[in-house]
């Protein structure tokens, strides 16, 4: 009696123990899919979407901005628009009351990880500034400013070395030189107040000794752009200098049938200029979805393995 109740109490334990090893397999894949969904979207949200895309001012023409104007009713935040030739940086370039503000929240005002492209809040809006300063995160997928961290290669920098800045109905185009790498709190990259001629030279000159990649250098009396993005260090930094050129003129070729709106100021469709090709983080979200199945099969199959041991 005293042995089949032992047995009993521990087929018993068994099976309770079965039931808890699977019910913790049910949490873990609960917490591992909702972690793979937000990283997915994560990803997927860094990206200019279509959606957004189509308000992107195409050329110095009226109807060309007039998307972009939609836009900033939208949101009065949005300032401009930047765009690195043959890059993943297309989007929208908003100012927030701090420099805090839009690390984690998209140009709809709404959360996100990536946050959004904004320049620092001590800038004037118009880019009129001898020395302006672009934030943005260091996505994985090159999202954001996650592209930045490829201009350390120098055959790659010379291939992507220009831009465009859409700023007040006119077109500016960048020209990228240097690349540096510097502390979040460098003094001399993250000023942004208060620079004379002398400043700038000193700022011009500090990125000529420092600069840990170069395809030129900029021309003194030239308002120079920072695009500033983190590294894998805590308070690391990677700064791609430009300096913004004269205007771009309505009517060069660039400018020719790239009409974003109908005559009534509605976007009338996307942009004449295609984004850059990128893998589909759906692919990626399909290998998640399969690996979570494989998961849940081969929990599923163990634990009935142990609940039909228990009977035997």
């Amino acid at each position: 009696m005293m042995r089949k109740a032992l047995i009993k109490t521990a087929r018993a334990g068994n099976k309770l123990l079965n039931l808890c090893l699977v019910l913790l397999a049910v949490v873990l894949l609960a917490f591992g899919g909702y972690s793979l969904w937000d990283t997915f979207l994560l990803y997927k949200n860094a990206y200019a979407s279509e959606e957004l895309l189509q308000y992107k001012p195409v050329g110095s023409t009226e109807s060309a901005g007039s998307g972009f104007m939609q836009l900033q009713k939208l949101n009065p935040d949005v300032k401009a628009w930047l765009t690195v030739d043959d890059t993943h940086i297309d989007y929208p370039v908003l100012q927030g009351e701090n420099n805090l503000e839009y690390v984690n929240k998209d140009v709809n005002g709404k959360y996100s990880a990536s946050g959004a492209i904004f320049m620092d809040s001590e800038n004037n809006a118009d880019f009129k500034d001898p020395y302006t300063i672009l934030y943005g995160h260091n996505m994985e997928n090159g999202a954001m400013f996650g592209d930045i961290k490829k201009y350390q290669d120098k055959d790659y920098f010379e291939k992507h070395k220009s831009g465009i800045l859409y700023v007040n109905g006119t077109e500016y185009q960048i020209q990228f030189y240097a690349l540096m790498q510097v502390d979040a709190y460098d003094p001399v990259i993250f000023n942004v107040t208060d620079l004379d001629a002398q400043g700038i030279h000193d700022l011009l000159q500090y990125v000529d000794e420092n600069a840990i990649q170069t395809i030129g250098a900029a021309i003194e009396g030239s308002n120079l752009i920072a695009l500033s993005t983190c590294t894998e260090e805590t308070n690391g930094r990677l700064v791609l200098m430009g300096q913004i050129n004269t205007p771009k003129r309505s009517g060069d070729p660039a400018d020719i049938g790239a009409s974003g709106a109908d005559g009534s100021g509605n976007i009338s469709g996307l942009p004449t200029t295609e984004p850059v090709k990128t893998d589909d983080p759906t692919d990626l979200l399909k290998w998640y979805q399969l690996l979570a199945l494989a998961v849940i099969l081969c929990a599923t199959a163990g634990a009935g393995f142990y609940l039909k041991k228990d009977k035997h």
